[in-house]
């Protein structure tokens, strides 16, 4: 009976069933580990991708202010002129504490949040009462507390001006709230919600807005805007639609009435105009005049000294009598304090940050050019900038101004004034000489005054929707591209554990020549055989390779398969003894056919090419 090439090879491979059986579990083992480390880091990649997109919910574009904040109806404009559903959020850092047993969480991510925020995740049944909070089940099993369980809340103070600005109130202490766990929201609830790229599983607190006050007692605004994912909008468009309708109110900026000069002014919470704003403001209301006040330490001629005086420097083209250089205006209450007269020099020291952001005295002669009446411009209190701790004290003693005021040097004469006047600067010098003195990393301006012939319906016009966004501190981002692209660029685990299973494999390399080796020394009176019974040296070339691809196709189709259970083991393994490497427990293992192929081709190529 005639044998067909492929039923010789069957029975050579029967004979030499064992030496085949060795390289057949070299191979398994060798395209198990390729395979599955190309398999594990394509979980991994896949997970963190869609960790990434469960944290987010519905959230497509993100519109932030930074550290800075807006009106909440911003969220209902911007629906308004885009036609997509919006929810603002106010994000805070924090930290709490289980009320009964004061264990503390030291890291908590706080979300003070409207009734359309579940909604907006296309979540029902979940409201955030007052009274309560929602917290995630991380937070929840840390501090271990259930539902109706108490926990002491605290956060940093919700102000506008910047901790190390010149003035900011000292001593602030963090607000502190004790509200009750109303629910312990799971992830499919937003519980694992997140705007930040990280892998990390955050504990989160989701806040009724309306229960936060903020550093002028009220109910604080936000500083995030999200847009939903599944309407496809994009950044350009979100920048475009915010362009056409910003006001200065959506910048921090406020547009008020000067009684003493019958025009209007802008200023700012945040006490300081950026120089961004200033530049932008002058190109679109021209002419603009930048203003800015700054508190003396004291002003003094000989031994007359009239301590905490607020200075303005103010552009002579908007108020006539403004000198320049180191000329000084001063007012006659401060004239007949210091027995200063026109002419006569005296000497002013004030507070200055230093590049260590240190306070330190500074001092400076000016000649007195004037002397003006406590009246009309002269008398203008709005001059001073609404300085926390100092706006709004009954007396010079309830001052916190963010600075060491020696309290004895105040008199009763100081108190008269404060009383009277308010904080209507007894000092004028020329803009130009204040912002040299004065203007630092926080801006040349405490506000932005117009002409008295521009009226406040003028001033909005020209103003709204010209304003750029980027230099009021906004940005917008596409998060789940932004996340996506986190991911991709995440550690690479199939070069990882390629690298870590190196010598496994190269192990198995050199075993399997050697094995092959022995096999075909072991098959020369086989092959000797056959050349004797006629077969020419192409057939016996042809059976052996048939022989060596049924052997390597057993081997790496096992191997490749086997990797799949290979990478179920690595992935637990991250998710528990090796969390630390990837800092989250939500792998899942996924079977990819790609890495499949990879595995199974390469591996193939490397055992006939041996």
């Amino acid at each position: 009976m005639k044998l067909s090439l492929f039923q010789i090879v069957l029975r050579s491979i029967t004979h030499n069933f064992r030496g085949y059986l060795y390289q057949v579990i070299i191979i398994i083992l060798l395209t198990g580990v390729v395979t599955g480390s190309l398999m594990t880091g394509k979980s991994v990649r896949n997970s963190l991708k869609q960790t990434s997109f469960e944290k987010l919910g519905n959230t497509g574009t993100l519109l932030s202010s930074g550290i800075r904040y807006f009106d909440p109806s911003l969220a209902e404009r911007m629906s308004a002129e885009t036609g997509v559903v919006s929810a603002g959020v106010l994000e805070l850092d924090g930290y709490c504490q289980n009320f009964a047993t004061q264990q503390l969480a030291p890291q908590v991510k706080i979300y003070a949040v409207d009734d359309n925020f579940f909604p907006f995740h296309a979540i029902e049944g979940i409201t955030v009462s007052r009274g309560e909070v929602a917290i995630n089940r991380k937070l929840a099993d840390y501090l271990d507390v259930n539902q109706g369980d108490e926990l002491i809340i605290r956060f940093n103070s919700i102000t506008d001006i910047p901790a190390d600005a010149p003035f900011s109130p000292g001593k602030v202490s963090n607000p502190s709230i004790v509200l009750r766990v109303g629910n312990i929201l799971e992830p499919a609830y937003a519980g694992t919600f997140s705007l930040g790229i990280s892998q990390l599983i955050p504990m989160n607190i989701f806040i009724n807005r309306s229960e936060l006050i903020n550093a002028e007692g009220e109910i604080p605004d936000i500083n995030r805007l999200l847009f939903d994912s599944r309407s496809g909008i994009t950044t350009d468009l979100v920048q475009s639609a915010f362009r056409k309708i910003i006001r200065p109110e959506d910048a921090g900026l406020s547009l008020r009435h000067i009684p003493a000069t019958g025009g209007y002014e802008l200023v700012t919470d945040r006490i300081f105009i950026d120089q961004f704003l200033v530049n932008e403001i002058k190109s679109k209301v021209s002419p603009s005049f930048p203003a800015i006040t700054y508190l003396a330490n004291s002003i003094s001629k000989g031994e007359k000294s009239t301590p905490y005086s607020f200075i303005s420097a103010l552009d002579p083209s908007l108020y006539e009598g403004i000198p320049t250089g180191n000329t000084i205006v001063i007012s006659e209450w401060l004239a007949d304090d210091t027995g200063a007269k026109t002419g006569d020099t005296i000497q002013v020291t004030w507070f200055s940050p230093d590049p260590m952001n240190r306070l330190i005295v500074e001092r400076m002669d000016f000649v007195v050019g004037k002397i003006v009446p406590m009246k009309d411009i002269w008398s203008d209190s709005l001059l001073m900038p609404e300085f926390p701790g100092i706006a709004g004290s009954e007396s010079c003693t309830d001052w916190d101004a963010g600075v060491e005021i020696d309290m004895d040097l105040i008199r009763d004469k100081d108190e008269d004034y404060w009383n009277r006047y308010g904080g209507t600067p007894k000092a004028f010098i020329s803009y130009d000489k204040g912002r040299d003195l004065w203007a630092g990393n926080f801006g040349p301006a405490t506000s932005i005054r117009f002409e008295t012939e521009l009226s406040e319906n003028e001033l909005r016009e020209k103003l709204t929707g010209s304003l750029d966004p980027s230099l009021s501190g906004f940005s917008v981002s596409d998060l789940r591209q932004d996340s996506a692209m986190a991911a991709s660029k995440s550690v690479d685990f199939s070069t990882l554990f390629l690298g870590l299973g190196f010598f496994i494999i190269l192990s198995a390399l050199i075993l399997l020549i050697l094995v092959v080796s022995t096999h075909y020394e072991s098959k020369k009176d086989e092959v000797s055989t056959l050349f004797s019974l006629g077969f020419t040296n192409r057939r016996i070339e042809r059976q052996l390779f048939l022989e060596t691809s049924l052997m390597a196709l057993a081997g790496a189709l096992t191997g490749a398969l086997a990797g799949g259970f290979f990478n179920v083991i690595i992935i637990k393994a991250l998710n528990s003894v090796w969390q630390g490497a990837v800092q989250t427990n939500t792998l899942v293992s996924s079977f990819d056919g790609w890495s499949f192929l990879i595995g199974f081709a390469s591996t193939m190529a490397v055992i006939l090419i041996i």
